[in-house]
């Protein structure tokens, strides 16, 4: 595994972005800083990477990743509809730390949607991560960089020692933002389920959405 240090925000080098952006666009790995938790990255149309994120978690193909989006171009490339309590989510929420879960197109590799039609999607609020979506074009896998079920390191060491011979390349920005992973809404039938708590509470997402 390769590693490259992230100085401290607003400043991202362009180096480090195109370095990164090689590394997804020719099917890599990459274990990167969000606005919340490390992620696991890769295209979120390239199936063996994909393959290879799941395999790294030992996560079940019936538990489906999130997927990053620099624009609305890319939700659409994602996304049969956003219902209108979904756009007024992402009005209010977006860039930030909420995934919305809506109906996928049927294109959509089944480990993103765990065969059930849907997938959830978020805008990212970090530069690492905007920048690194405008130079790849393509949206991006991002789960939660540990085995699944299992408490993952957020230290650097941690993630070095668990990931390192699995991955393609680590970006190291230190701490991570926060140890609280995105809240996750459901709204792919126009109403609004709180699927995951995270960093947004429940309460202030359901008086948004009228639940």
């Amino acid at each position: 595994m390769d590693v490259l240090l992230l100085p401290s925000p607003p400043h991202t080098p362009a180096l480090i972005v195109r370095r990164a952006a090689g590394v997804v666009r020719g099917g890599g790995v990459i274990l990167y800083p969000t606005d919340t938790v490390y992620g696991l990255g890769c295209d979120a149309f390239n199936g063996v990477a994909i393959g290879r994120i799941f395999a790294i978690k030992r996560r079940s193909e019936y538990r489906p990743a999130l997927v990053l989006i620099g624009n609305r171009s890319m939700l659409d490339a994602l996304v049969a509809e956003v219902p209108p309590l979904a756009a007024r989510l992402i009005g209010r929420f977006w860039p930030g730390p909420l995934t919305i879960v809506l109906r996928s197109r049927d294109n959509l590799h089944p480990l993103l949607t765990g065969g059930a039609g849907k997938v959830g999607v978020r805008m990212p609020d970090h530069d690492f991560c905007r920048r690194l979506l405008e130079e790849t074009g393509v949206p991006i896998v991002s789960t939660s960089a540990n085995i699944s079920d299992a408490k993952g390191p957020q230290d650097a060491g941690g993630l070095r020692s668990q990931f390192g011979d699995l991955v393609d390349l680590f970006i190291d920005a230190g701490p991570p933002v926060s140890v609280i992973p995105s809240t996750v809404v459901d709204v792919s039938d126009g109403s609004l389920t709180i699927v995951r708590e995270g960093v947004i509470p429940a309460g202030l997402l359901r008086a948004e959405g009228g639940g």
